[in-house]
């Protein structure tokens, strides 16, 4: 840093002591209202004219407590969120500051501010650029707030560039944040994916990570994870709680594993778990799903045994096995039960009774639970109208399910697949099929999707039509998915799978991981053709990161025409994969190429990206391009002090006479009044320099960071000697060398013997001599640092004269 910025710290830490200096301990905070306010007051002052904050934040961090920190992140909007969230990351840097408070507070204020997830993605590129620590909790709150939002895309983004962008390994808040994100948008195969990543950290799951993942495969039905998930908890010494137990209880009933529930549910009693009522209730549901109507029994005398209380949900269950089982009768005395005991059916009873009711022909009845549903104010669903619609088709009153269809939309309960594939069905199999057809082209125009069901049901009264050629034209709209259907048949898979939008995403990262990349190009095709469900970014996305790893750029670049055809385009991680990925495989032209498409398609390019393209200028020699894109850039970010863009223009200035010492000092000052100076962007140009054998004008470069007492990275000094000494300038080589055995920079043994022997080509043996002392006391092995003709050399030379 230069000469005077530690006096002016010092002077910023006394104008603000004397708010703070009278601050009792820490633990004392919560008792003085009035204490608290005036010292949120000063630190708020420190954040707004202190920039980076966080060296006089160290300082004064024994006077501050965590109600102090939530008491400044309560202050916007007179604190700028910015500001709010750049102290957040001090904050969450010390583990006693980490209040759920505070965190549930920015993750507040990000979902209710318009720009609030850009700004805080922008403060994040500033701290890094200020060299200071970013803590991995404010992934955690950005990841959180999309996924609040609904956001999941935005989220898993986040997560992919904080390792790549930041540098900044996830904790396990993350990992959990990013699993409940994918498990609430059910996207668990990504989950599982992320769990495996926590695996192979050297980050812990602890047992939030497992019960999100527990949640997970029950909304899934993921028997086989669950069970997994429930040994790998149990290994770790985490003690599973009643609810997971009765998660994996409530999949293996869905998955008809009756005998695994009951043996789960002995081995919750063992570890002193005792079951309730919603246990038993899982139990009794899978029982009469199946029918197993004598083990349901078993059930209900248990939860009698146990003084538990037969409640709705009991009912329903024991309800609904009876007319599986076609024990109507049964059903109704139950259902009498029910309401002797003054219980109030809901909608899944009463459309449990209408069920019975359709099955048994008497939908006059059913109706009549329909009026008495609406007398008490039970509102039918969707399930209730389409129950009452199959039975109308089923005994041929197709006018007044069509009557139906209309009421259910009058009252807001809009009908979906399954509704109009019933009217279909009943359509067909009256021979009735053109208008069956009438109602398939409604049905997409509402923008329901048809299901398997539907298409089959088309198919087949078209057949029975004698309509074969129809018939025909119907399966290959139903394979291909054109304008009507969200299904496609993979190319070579024995079964049609069906998918949405979320399972695509599944498909083509199940695909790209096993390296069927053509497989899932061919998936993403079909999608597209299919005009109903097309791919995102994030899709799009995978595909290309797979294309680029097998280094097939001309589908890179045809799906990189294509997405942005239809209107879609990259985001900016999408963007530096494909850029680095050329850039490895030394394709410039295209590097170059890409990163104009993407300045062309309105994306902003991260600091990474600046730096990446930076880099393949000074690879082609054409480091003034690299310089003006840098110039070009810093003019164009927002919230720029007039102090700022008046440096800048100056670098401008000196960059255009041809000053390139000028032009860094003006930047490097810039940096510097600003608290922090990252020697990246000047350490790229330096090499660029070196590559085009330029030398002396990367050394302006050197110079001018070292005026401002600004390091160089080690690969600059390493850079510089070598081309200086590939054209004999050993005088600027040993400068700079001298310069590196003071500030302790160590080099690849290459470098530091190719100087050497240049001095001693030169005839400078005494500087070699000195220059080979100095490098062994700075730690190098002089055996490992010369080659053995260089060695050979200077043992010849320090060797004793033979006697005469």
């Amino acid at each position: 840093m230069r000469r005077g910025a530690a006096a002016v710290t010092v002077t910023k830490i006394q104008s603000f002591l004397p708010k703070l200096n009278s601050v009792p301990k820490p633990h004392a905070f919560s008792g003085n209202l009035n204490t608290e306010i005036s010292d949120s007051e000063a630190v708020r002052n420190i954040l707004l004219t202190t920039s980076p904050a966080d060296p006089l934040l160290d300082i004064l961090r024994p006077t501050i407590s965590s109600n102090l920190v939530t008491n400044v992140l309560t202050s916007t909007p007179s604190l700028p969120f910015p500001l709010a969230f750049r102290f957040f990351n001090w904050a969450t840097l010390h583990g006693r500051f980490r209040w759920l408070s505070s965190y549930q507070i920015i993750v507040s204020i990000l979902k209710k501010s318009p720009n609030g997830f850009q700004s805080a993605c922008e403060s994040i590129d500033e701290i890094k650029v200020n060299g200071l620590p970013i803590s991995p909790h404010v992934f955690h709150a950005i990841i959180s707030g999309y996924g609040e939002m609904g956001m999941t895309g935005k989220a898993v983004e986040v997560f992919g560039r904080m390792k790549d962008d930041f540098g900044v390994s996830p904790n396990v808040y993350v990992y959990n944040g990013i699993l409940w994100v994918l498990v609430e948008k059910s996207v668990f195969i990504l989950a599982m994916a992320v769990y495996n990543m926590v695996l192979r950290s050297s980050c812990s799951p602890n047992r939030t990570t497992f019960k999100i993942l527990m949640r997970g495969c029950s909304k899934q039905g993921e028997v086989e994870d669950a069970l997994q998930l429930f040994d790998e908890m149990s290994n770790r010494g985490f003690t599973p709680d009643s609810m997971v137990y009765n998660w994996v209880i409530v999949n293996l009933c869905r998955a008809n594993k009756m005998e695994d529930a009951v043996k789960l549910l002995d081995s919750m009693q063992c570890n002193k778990i005792e079951p309730g009522v919603d246990t038993y209730e899982m139990l009794l549901n899978g029982y009469c799903k199946l029918g197993q109507m004598k083990e349901a029994y078993a059930v209900l005398d248990q939860l009698a045994k146990r003084g538990f209380k037969l409640g709705l949900i009991v009912y329903s269950c024991l309800i609904d096995g009876l007319i599986r089982c076609k024990e109507f009768e049964e059903a109704c005395r139950w259902y009498r039960v029910v309401l002797d005991t003054g219980i109030q059916p809901d909608c899944v009873l009463y459309t449990t009774m209408i069920k019975g009711y359709v099955e048994q022909g008497m939908v006059g009845e059913a109706f009549k639970l329909l009026y008495e549903m609406t007398e008490k104010d039970v509102k039918p669903d969707r399930m209730c109208y389409n129950t009452l619609i199959k039975g109308l088709c089923d005994t041929g009153q197709l006018n007044a399910a069509r009557s139906l269809l209309l009421e259910m939309s009058e009252k807001n309960c809009f009908p979906d697949s399954c509704t109009y594939t019933i009217l279909i069905c009943g359509y067909c199999r009256v021979g009735l099929v053109t208008e069956a057809e009438e109602i398939f082209q409604e049905m997409s125009k509402k923008g329901c999707f048809p299901t398997v069901r539907t298409f089959n049901a088309l198919i087949h009264g078209l057949c029975n039509a004698s309509r074969i050629k129809d018939a025909q034209i119907m399966f290959c709209k139903m394979e291909m998915g054109r304008d009507t259907s969200v299904f496609v048949r993979l190319s070579q898979s024995s079964d049609p799978l069906v998918y949405d939008s979320a399972r695509l995403k599944e498909a083509v990262y199940r695909l790209t991981q096993s390296g069927e990349v053509s497989k899932a190009y061919n998936l993403v095709q079909s999608f597209i053709n299919s005009g109903v469900v097309r791919p995102d970014n994030y899709t799009y996305a995978i595909l290309i990161n797979s294309y680029c790893k097998n280094m097939e750029y001309d589908r890179v670049f045809n799906l990189v025409r294509d997405l942005q055809a239809r209107g879609l385009s990259l985001d900016a991680v999408t963007y530096r994969t494909i850029i680095n990925q050329l850039l490895r495989n030394n394709r410039l032209e295209d590097a170059v190429a890409i990163y104009d498409r993407m300045l062309k398609s309105g994306c902003t390019p991260s600091v990474d990206i600046y730096h990446t393209i930076m880099n393949v200028f000074g690879r082609m020699k054409n480091v003034a391009r690299a310089v003006n894109i840098w110039l070009n850039h810093l003019s164009e970010k927002k919230g720029l002090s007039p102090k700022d863009v008046a440096s800048i223009e100056a670098a401008k200035k000196q960059f255009d006479q041809g000053s390139i010492e000028g032009m860094v000092r003006c930047l490097v000052k810039m940096d510097v009044d600003n608290g922090y100076c990252c020697p990246k962007v000047y350490c790229i140009w330096i090499a660029g320099y070196c590559r085009d054998g330029k030398p002396d004008l990367g050394y302006q470069i050197f110079n001018a960071l070292q005026y401002f007492d600004v390091d160089a990275f080690p690969a600059s000094f390493s850079s510089l000697i070598h081309v200086f000494c590939k054209q004999n300038k050993t005088r600027p080589a040993m400068e700079i060398m001298d310069l590196a055995l003071r500030k302790g920079c160590v080099f690849s043994e290459r470098y530091g013997n190719f100087l050497l022997q240049r001095l001693y080509q030169s005839g400078e043996k005494e500087a070699a001599f000195d220059l080979a002392s100095r490098i062994e006391r700075a730690g190098y092995n002089l055996n490992m640092y010369l080659n053995v003709r260089t060695k050979a050399l200077f043992c010849k030379l320090n060797s004793p004269p033979p006697p005469s």
